[in-house]
């Protein structure tokens, strides 16, 4: 029998377009990006407040660094956000006409993140990894709209939604040179579309299934056991967190390309007790100088 879980508004944020949610447990915040306004939070659930940093240019993506402060996908490729607010490239992308869009670290400290054309030209979007090296290299190609992607406790694989293919992929990881060897299709949703993803504890995968307003928890064999409502229909991500890993945040958005909702708690951050935990976000580990 499949579960029912209703979400509830834990940040009226009004976002645009809110996106990629991830823990850091060296802060206990929730990280996550308005993409469209340039902006990376970071939300205190205990406190209630939600700091905002201007970066200057749409943020596809944040993640943890270890060094401190954020590692961003950004329009030109991948930048780090320092403590003391400077934006610093790290590795430029030739990618005229795209941008940076969702991304994870891996259990190597590897930054794993996709592009997507502005206008949604099919094929026209890559997965890349950054290295701790800070090489950025193409790892999936002819992608359309990358988003969701999350990787096994191990990094043996990962899961990854190409929205408009309606289905969330598993890939393996060849673990010395770090290039994908497979990718095979996991779930096609039957209502709404994939955008972003998180993995619990027991290695289901939660996926924000955008236009449906609803989050989907799929076993690892692809049973569908628990869905999430929420009262807006635009979920864009989820990912667990609190200090005890057991809450799942959810992202949401007011504006999709050119259609615009201004709906109360779009754009906000819903929250919900899923009865599971999950691990916070892996950071960034640049290799020492």
């Amino acid at each position: 029998m499949t579960r029912g879980l209703t979400a509830e508004l834990a940040l009226a944020a009004e976002a645009l377009l809110a996106e990629s949610p991830r823990w850091d447990a060296a802060t206990g915040r929730l990280l996550w990006a308005d993409v469209p306004a340039g902006t990376v939070h970071s939300f205190d659930p205990v406190s209630g407040v939600d700091e905002r940093i201007p970066v200057g240019t749409e943020v596809g993506t944040v993640v943890p660094h270890a060094g401190g402060g954020q590692m961003l996908g950004v329009r030109t490729g991948f930048a780090w956000l320092r403590p003391d607010g400077a934006l610093d490239t790290v590795a430029e992308i030739d990618q005229p006409g795209l941008r940076m869009n969702d991304g994870v670290c891996a259990p190597d400290g590897a930054f794993w993140a996709g592009s997507m054309a502005f206008d949604g030209t099919p094929g026209a979007g890559t997965l890349y990894r950054l290295g701790p090296d800070g090489v950025a290299a193409p790892r999936l190609a002819g992608v359309t709209v990358s988003n969701g992607i999350g990787f096994t406790a191990d990094g043996a694989r990962f899961y990854y939604a190409d929205t408009p293919t309606l289905r969330v992929d598993v890939c393996e990881v060849d673990a010395d040179d770090q290039t994908v060897l497979s990718r095979r299709p996991f779930v096609t949703l039957a209502e709404g579309r994939p955008d972003g993803l998180a993995l619990d504890d027991d290695g289901c995968v939660w996926v924000a299934a955008i236009r449906s307003g609803r989050v989907l928890r799929f076993t690892p064999s692809g049973v569908l056991d628990t869905v999430v409502r929420l009262p807006e229909p635009w979920p864009t991500s989820c990912a667990f967190g609190g200090s005890d890993g057991a809450t799942l945040f959810i992202t949401t958005a007011r504006t999709l390309k050119s259609e615009r909702r201004d709906t109360p708690g779009g754009g906000g951050i819903f929250a919900v007790r899923p009865g599971v935990t999950g691990p916070a976000a892996l950071p960034y580990r640049p290799a020492p100088p």
